[in-house]
């Protein structure tokens, strides 16, 4: 991105890259022109899922069906769990993709003539943005099957859509070498078992907030799943109650053949489209049952409360990686004669990126020189938890200190040998982050 290459490595989504180019041409590398922009895509996704639940047909009175469509869209605006697909710049293309997905849906619900062509075209200008737009025809069939269209209409959009697919993965393969990006490894790359317990972290993660050691939460949120969709399928309206668990199914697809990591948000954006019809289900479960008004919003303020909760609660996790993401760039960045060596270089907080990737070009964009920062060992998620709320300087040797895993050996009167591999001396600067801050490293 620093040298003006904004395409996303690996990957072939030319629409989520040139809108990170106009964020660019609009504001630089300001961030806030590229937040506002995930967050107005965030907006526009949860007033779709308002027009789809209104237009999605089933058995319930006009008022029913209007509070369910409103239930669903805030659900949906305010879900804590894909928040990787807004907070995370380059996480767009999961809400871009949904954005044209959900506009083909909408545009399935009603089923008009002349609609397949917008919709086709919808759906062509999705997959450009992110690769689980590939299910979108399926999702459409189910669309169409709810509201009680013809076997040759449901061929006939599913035909069409299908041929948008097919030359989508022409395009991708002779552009970028492959279908589907560097995803096409994790796809082929597990045993049966594998998949099955991704099965349990995509339950389990629609669900709950990301923790550590909570295998028996997945059992828990499994069985909730598989209990709200029999209550549904018993007490509702039958052909609704199974369109959206269908389309709960076929949406999680994706995230079960990538994998989604339960111990941090670290992959939320692939359940971006899949909580869209989680929230359908919780609002059709809300609604459906016929339960009294006090009870049904009752249960809705404490749904809403629970996922603002923990909403803010990643937010501030981004938000916390951000800034230590500025500190560290900008002691990097002060003036020094020779190196700066930089032991410690965190790569994420709890699934927030800070330096796995792009530290070199965080450099370039900042205008320091990289030439003269030099990155000793980096900290990872494991070493985080591993290791006490501050990082000291613990002495091993009258001439040697350990900070974290890294040993630093005095060698002279100025100069030090740092991790066995480097020698500073005395125009170098050794710096270190301790969990709280970046600290200049003072051999006693």
């Amino acid at each position: 991105m620093a040298n003006g290459d904004f395409r996303t490595p690996g990957f072939f989504r030319p629409l989520s890259d040139w809108t990170l180019y106009l964020n660019y041409l609009l504001g630089g590398f300001r961030p806030a022109g590229y937040y506002a922009f995930n967050i107005l895509i965030h907006g526009i996704n949860s007033y779709l899922v308002f027009l789809l639940g209104e237009r999605l047909k089933w058995a319930g009175s006009d008022r029913e069906r209007r509070q369910f469509a409103w239930l669903a869209g805030l659900l949906f605006l305010v879900y804590p769990f894909h928040s990787e697909g807004i907070d995370w710049v380059l996480g767009r293309g999961a809400s871009m993709a949904a954005l044209f997905g959900l506009g083909v849906m909408v545009l399935a619900a009603d089923c008009r003539p002349g609609y397949l062509t917008a919709a086709a075209i919808l759906y062509f200008v999705g997959l450009l943005a992110y690769e689980s737009e590939a299910v979108i025809p399926a999702l459409c069939a189910v669309i169409l099957w709810m509201r009680g269209a013809s076997r040759k209409e449901i061929v006939r959009w599913v035909g069409v859509l299908g041929a948008v697919l097919v030359v989508q993965m022409v395009i991708r393969g002779v552009v970028a070498g492959g279908v589907w990006g560097q995803y096409e490894r994790a796809f082929l790359g597990m045993g049966w078992r594998q998949y099955a317990g991704n099965v349990v972290r995509v339950a389990m993660r629609l669900l709950t907030p990301p923790m550590e050691k909570a295998r028996w939460v997945g059992a828990i949120a499994v069985t909730a799943m598989g209990v709200l969709g029999i209550v549904l399928w018993r007490k509702g309206e039958g052909r609704m109650a199974k369109g959206l668990l269908l389309m709960l199914a076929l949406t999680s697809v994706f995230a079960i053949l990538a994998s989604v990591s339960t111990r941090t948000t670290e992959s939320d954006r692939l359940l971006y489209l899949p909580s869209v019809f989680l929230c359908c289900l919780l609002a059709f479960g809300l609604v459906c049952p016929g339960m009294g008004q006090v009870w049904r919003w009752l249960l809705a303020s404490i749904m809403v409360a629970y996922m603002v909760f923990f909403l803010e609660k990643t937010n501030w996790n981004w938000k916390t990686a951000s800034g230590i993401t500025r500190e560290i760039v900008g002691a990097a960045g002060e003036p020094v004669k020779g190196k700066v060596y930089l032991i410690n270089l965190p790569d994420e907080k709890d699934g927030a990126y800070i330096f796995r990737l792009g530290f070199p070009q965080a450099l370039l964009i900042a205008g320091r020189d990289t030439g003269r920062v030099v990155v000793v060992n980096h900290f990872s998620r494991l070493e985080w938890l591993a290791s006490p709320d501050s990082i000291g300087v613990e002495k091993i040797a009258p001439d040697e200190v350990r900070i974290g895993r890294v040993m630093v050996q005095r060698t002279g009167v100025d100069s030090l040998l740092v991790d066995g591999r480097f020698a500073a001396g005395r125009e170098d600067r050794v710096l270190y982050w301790n969990k709280k801050k970046v600290v200049p490293l003072v051999v006693p």
